[in-house]
């Protein structure tokens, strides 16, 4: 009998461990986000892929080889999501000692954030220590262990359940994050860790259940779902631009920005480029569902790239006029529009591959009423969401 990890099926708390740390720091954050869509991304899906592999590679079953087979059948493997699932069972394996190993062991949090659950990667039980490893296959943001609140919460979660079982009076926390080459670890007391899910994080997560306290933005503002209409998030952001920058007198310097003001610029730019391509993607989707949404805005129709209806058609074409594939091939494919309009010259590239160019509609863009283009309209079918922005 077989056995397939089915990650994505798994449900999500409100008070999610993977979130904490922005239901953490700005507590009305959990129930604003609830509000908005989930959506399901290739990102999201890929993350899901690689820890169904890490998880077979760490359980080591009699079935293993079987599940392997229908994993790799998905639409976004690669080979090398395979090699980073070996290395982390690897490192895992270098951690047990004489440990027992718990793999994507469901906690309860509910003692300490209600209604609160997740899943731990992997677990490793012994009298000496407790060891929390968490798999990260992104790698767009590095992620660091110390005082990772994730982490922190699933080994509250884990003490409560195995505690009495083991004296475990340390506690390691681990990321293991192969595509940015990415491991971390740090420690702490099991009694400063249940100190700080006493005087922290339950009151935070009672706060954040009811969605008291005041919004805060931050980093942790990044992935968070309301982001794109949290008023808060715009005037943290705007404050860049708005900021007083005096000199140590307490007069405005108008010639160069002064170490200090570069700090202040390039804390908060990774949050602010996000913010703005949020703000850029929901006045989008507000426009297409009402042209008068914004005043002063509309939607157009942004610029189009020329491209080839079918490359192997183009090839054919090509070699039937007289031109050899090591002229007009790219390593393993087509050379582009450009620099085939290059090689052939305008006339001769429309007399052969005229036929074959295509000009799909440009992406919808946002702009100024006084733009002379006129207002966008959609082709039938298309769907021009940009998941990267959610």
């Amino acid at each position: 009998m077989t056995k397939t990890p089915d990650h994505a099926a798994r449900a999500h708390a409100l008070l999610s461990p993977s979130s904490a740390h922005r239901w953490l720091a700005c507590t009305p954050s959990a129930l604003l986000e609830a509000g908005e869509p989930d959506r399901t991304t290739s990102f999201s899906e890929e993350g899901t892929l690689a820890h169904e592999f890490a998880e077979v590679y760490l359980r080591d079953e009699p079935w293993a080889e079987e599940t392997l087979k229908k994993l790799r059948a998905h639409e976004l493997y690669a080979p090398e999501m395979e090699e980073h699932a070996k290395d982390y069972a690897s490192y895992v394996r270098g951690k047990m000692g004489a440990g027992a190993l718990a793999v994507e062991r469901r906690l309860d949090l509910n003692g300490w954030a209600p209604g609160s659950f997740g899943t731990a990667d992997c677990l490793i039980l012994s009298d000496e220590r407790l060891t929390v490893i968490d798999y990260k296959y992104g790698k767009g943001v590095k992620v660091e262990a110390d005082n990772n609140p994730q982490l922190k919460l699933y080994a509250l979660g884990a003490l409560d359940v195995f505690g009495f079982a083991y004296d475990m009076p340390r506690v390691e926390l681990d990321i293991f994050q192969p595509r940015l080459d990415n491991v971390s670890e740090w420690e702490i007391d099991r009694s400063d860790l249940i100190g700080w899910g006493n005087a922290y994080a339950r009151p935070h997560a009672e706060m954040a259940a009811k969605g008291e306290g005041y919004p805060m933005a931050g980093t942790h503002c990044q992935f968070c779902r309301y982001a794109k209409k949290c008023k808060t998030l715009a005037e943290y952001s705007l404050a860049v631009v708005s900021e007083d920058f005096e000199d140590e007198s307490g007069r405005l310097d108008t010639n160069e920005l002064k170490p200090s003001d570069w700090q202040l610029i390039l804390t908060r730019a990774p949050i602010v480029k996000r913010w703005l391509e949020l703000v850029d993607g929901e006045a989008l989707n507000k426009l297409m569902a009402d042209p008068k949404s914004i005043p002063g805005f509309k939607v157009v129709e942004g610029r189009s790239v020329r491209k080839y209806n079918d490359t192997a058609v183009c090839a054919e074409l090509l070699a039937a006029a007289g031109y050899k594939p090591e002229e007009f091939n790219k390593p393993a494919e087509l050379k582009g529009v450009t620099d085939m309009t290059k090689l052939l010259g305008s006339k001769k590239f429309n007399e052969i591959l005229g036929s074959q160019i295509v000009k799909p509609q440009g992406k919808p863009t946002v702009v100024p009423m006084n733009d002379k283009r006129p207002v966008f309209q959609p082709a039938i079918g298309e769907d021009f969401a940009d998941e990267s922005l959610f």
